[in-house]
């Protein structure tokens, strides 16, 4: 899965739960014991983590709940997403 890609469901995910702009204000690597485990996303809102190897990104509002799943393998950046 390339980073764009993830960038992309990411904004359109952060368009679709917030009315906040969608643009993606902050970027992480994520590092697990030495090795790259995914990416952290956020903007004034939301914050969404991809994690890489589970092939999952978890969105979570400011205060820390949970309100979407997705799977980027199984999602077109231009398709609708599921909720959690």
């Amino acid at each position: 899965m390339l980073p764009r890609h993830i960038r992309q469901i990411i904004e359109k995910t952060f368009a679709s739960l917030s009315e906040t702009p969608n643009q993606i204000l902050a970027e992480s690597l994520l590092i697990r014991d030495g090795h790259y485990c995914g990416h952290k996303f956020a903007n004034a809102a939301l914050t969404a983590v991809w994690f890489h190897e589970e092939d999952q990104i978890k969105v979570h509002n400011k205060d820390g709940q949970l309100l979407l799943v997705v799977k980027p393998s199984e999602t077109e950046a231009t398709a609708p997403l599921r909720a959690a």
